[in-house]
């Protein structure tokens, strides 16, 4: 009898005395023997070596199989069902610490499980025996629909794949395709508006928030940032190629329906539609985070630049900027004054060349500087109190709270 496999079956909580210890099985993965025991009435034994190289984790393999055999032991034991050790493997725990398993000094590690007399093993599965061993499978996972622990990926593998080797005859299923993805940058795909797209314009100095209507032309490219998702969601059901002329329609008409949107964000950063070719990454982000859901999300598709070519307001519109920021100057009072001196030194040049004599052109101009009610003097002074003014507030910010309230009761003392 071989020492050392009897040295190691020692190390196990097992009854009885050894007897033998013989190979067992046809296994090409762990090394097992049958280990018979002395006694009648006890039970013979199971020794196995777990090859490390195919199961790197074994604490993780060990407690997969742990949950799961007493989940089902326990389960079966509530429905008082006969033969549990029949229906469930029990493993044996070592005698130094309670483990499951036992690594010896060469580096490797074994398992000892009771063995289930007068059972047959199938080496393949026939069309006799599929739809018992179907069975026994859906059971076996019904059995383990309702365990509270987690298990490691490696043992969730496995059952997905115990289905698949009943299909392929017992074995492995080797049914394999190939699908070639594009990860590369698509670029070239030209867009442009067929219609005005809303744009808030935004000018805080000028006072103005209005909305406008622009037209964009350009180009983007995209790729394919998941082919995963790209073939379960879009191209999964195609028995040919499939190529970017099946998308590109749809693709284009969802980037424009986005672009109302993606104008929102950047108008909202305070950027002008006239400066919209010089802020292709903040259009790209946007539209990446409108159409994250549809393109992202669902087809596994990003936007990687957006270039805009041209991009410009109806005439109207651009009139209508213009005259309010042009407006908007004159709040500023010396803007006003040297606008108002400028007017008059041009209405003195044409007074001159007045044809009905320059007194009449200069009497015109009295009786308009009349009507005004404010002339450039009285300009030019409201702008210097606006200069102090916004002085003393920058001032009133820069200085401490303690500071600025003996200002301001010095101030009220006067």
């Amino acid at each position: 009898m071989n020492t050392k496999l009897t040295n190691i079956v020692e190390q196990f909580a097992f009854e009885g005395t050894i007897c033998e210890i013989n190979p067992l099985g046809e296994g090409l993965i762990n090394d097992t023997y049958k280990v018979k025991t002395c006694e009648t009435g006890r039970p013979d034994y199971v020794l196995q070596r777990i090859n490390h190289q195919v199961f790197p984790d074994i604490g993780m393999v060990m407690h997969n199989i742990d949950a799961v055999t007493s989940h089902i032991r326990n389960t079966l034991a509530a429905k008082e069902t006969l033969d549990i050790d029949r229906r469930v493997l029990r493993f044996l725990p070592t005698k130094n610490d309670g483990n499951l398993y036992t690594m010896l000094n060469d580096g490797t590690y074994w398992r000892m499980m009771v063995f289930i007399d007068n059972a047959i093993t199938k080496q393949n599965i026939d069309r006799e025996n599929t739809r018992e061993a179907g069975r026994a499978i859906g059971n076996f996972q019904k059995l383990l629909a309702d365990i509270p622990v987690h298990l490691g990926e490696s043992i969730k593998e496995s059952f997905a794949n115990l289905g698949k080797r009943f299909t392929f005859g017992g074995e492995i299923p080797k049914d394999q395709r190939v699908y070639y993805f594009n990860t590369k940058e698509i670029v070239g795909n030209k867009f442009g508006t067929p219609t005005p797209v809303p744009f808030r314009v935004v000018d805080e100095r000028a006072g103005i928030d209005i909305d406008i209507s622009v037209r964009c032309f350009g180009e983007y490219s995209y790729r394919l940032s998941d082919p995963i998702l790209f073939y379960t969601n879009v191209c999964g059901n195609v028995s040919t190629e499939y190529t970017r002329n099946n998308l590109d329609s749809q693709l284009k008409s969802e980037l424009l329906t986005a672009l109302q949107p993606a104008f929102a964000k950047i108008s909202g950063m305070g950027i002008r539609y006239s400066a919209l070719p010089g802020h292709t990454f903040e259009m790209a982000d946007a539209l990446n985070e409108v159409l994250s859901e549809k393109w992202s999300g669902l087809r596994g598709i990003e936007i990687v630049s957006f270039g805009v070519s041209n991009v410009n307001a109806s005439p109207e519109d651009e009139a209508m900027i213009k005259a309010l920021q042009k407006t908007a100057v004159f709040r500023n009072a010396n803007m006003a004054g040297a606008y108002m001196v400028g007017a008059q030194g041009e209405a003195m040049k044409r007074a001159a060349s007045n044809p009905n004599g320059a007194m009449m052109g200069f009497m015109g101009m009295g009786m308009a500087q009349q009507a005004g009610g404010v002339n450039a003097a009285q300009l030019f002074q409201m702008g210097q109190q606006q200069q102090q003014q916004h002085a003393y507030e920058s001032f009133l910010h820069k200085v401490s709270p303690v500071f600025l309230m003996q200002h301001i009761m010095l101030r009220s003392l006067c």
